[in-house]
């Protein structure tokens, strides 16, 4: 399940049973999100910013090593949903048991890599994979490109929305130092996942009639 050069680590509380997404509140729409991706690629970092954009930047780096939830609601066309992040890290030893269990029921999820690191943009395919295996095929994706403040690898970026065309995703650089792109990052995976709730309730169209060939009747 996880790539080699992950960091080991322990690991957290079961997640909470949500299924793909649920009602918390009257019209308020909740998602269960996972956020993957390689080791160092700063996702924690990334959703610290996202939810307190005002905080200040630790260049000390510390591995996740297990799951950690933040929750915060995002408005998209006027409709405010809540996403429910969760923040994977495992070790090796428990990738195998702990990964299906917070993954499996998820709407969707954000594909990190870091666009400074020719390595990680490997693991997007292998990511999108995992997750789409246990979440299932309507789960929606966004795959994001971190550390857009640091000079990029050459051929990365490109490489990545080789992939994103391929699999209709979107693709947005973010920073999780200036924050450039870090709201818009949540915001498109948002509106990916509305439309997909949006489009299970819409009713089936209605089959269309058929006039009888007038030409073929006796």
């Amino acid at each position: 399940l996880f790539r080699s050069h992950d960091a080991p680590g322990s690991v957290h509380d079961q997640p909470p049973s949500l299924g793909w997404c649920a009602h918390d509140m009257p019209g308020l729409l909740t998602f269960k999100v996972v956020l993957v991706g390689d080791g160092k690629v700063v996702k924690t970092r990334l959703l610290t910013r996202w939810k307190y954009p005002d905080i200040g930047f630790d260049e000390f780096y510390e591995p996740t090593v297990s799951p950690e939830l933040t929750t915060e609601e995002v408005c998209v066309n006027g409709q405010k949903v809540r996403l429910q992040v969760w923040d994977m890290g495992f070790g090796e030893a428990d990738a195998t048991v702990q990964f299906p269990q917070y993954v499996g029921g998820a709407a969707g999820a954000v594909l990190m890599y870091d666009m400074s690191d020719t390595f990680s943009v490997d693991g997007v395919e292998h990511w999108h994979e995992q997750v789409r295996s246990l979440a299932g095929p309507s789960s929606s994706f966004v795959v994001g490109g971190c550390k857009s403040d640091r000079p990029q690898a050459a051929g990365v970026v490109a490489k990545a929305c080789s992939f994103c065309e391929a699999h209709r995703l979107q693709h947005v650089e973010t920073s999780a130092l200036t924050g450039n792109g870090v709201e818009r990052l949540f915001e498109a995976l948002a509106r990916e996942l509305l439309r997909q709730a949006n489009a299970k309730e819409d009713p089936p169209a209605p089959p269309m009639r058929t006039q009888p060939d007038r030409k073929s009747v006796v």
